[in-house]
């Protein structure tokens, strides 16, 4: 039986095709569960292939309105708070994939540690090593058979 695995998508920081790819990646090996998307979904800068995967995947957009004019945290925070939230569910996934090069999770990812959650970061080499080094499982999105 495959293991369930939630998937917290970062996309101000993922680009849209390689997080295709390790979406692929991950139903091989694993049930997805559910798919949360953080993004603010007003902005015109958000691609409409994201809107694709949305819909090729069953996605779950999380709307996180930017409240100020400076940043772009507003993803970040969200995401961080619904991942340690979850963590808490009583349906709790057996693995938890955060999909981001924001060093910002790292933090996070010990918290998911401590709760005896297994995180796979997914993202490229210009995440901090730190950030990789507390994932139980690093999946690179800038190896040549990812993209």
């Amino acid at each position: 039986m495959k293991r369930s695995v939630a998937v917290y998508i970062d996309a101000d920081n993922i680009n849209v095709s390689l997080a295709k790819s390790a979406l692929q990646q991950l139903e091989a090996v694993a049930k997805i569960r559910e798919i949360k998307v953080f993004a603010n979904w007003a902005d015109h800068h958000v691609p409409g292939a994201w809107l694709s995967l949305c819909r090729r995947w069953r996605v779950n957009p999380q709307h996180c309105l930017k409240l100020t004019n400076k940043g772009k945290n507003a993803a970040d925070i969200a995401l961080a708070v619904t991942a340690i939230s979850d963590a808490h569910s009583p349906y709790r996934p057996d693995v938890m994939a955060l999909f981001s090069n924001d060093a910002d999770f790292a933090p996070v990812v010990s918290r998911l540690s401590e709760m005896d959650v297994e995180v796979v970061g997914v993202g490229n080499d210009n995440a901090s090593l730190r950030y990789r080094q507390l994932c139980d499982f690093w999946l690179d999105l800038s190896e040549p058979n990812i993209a």
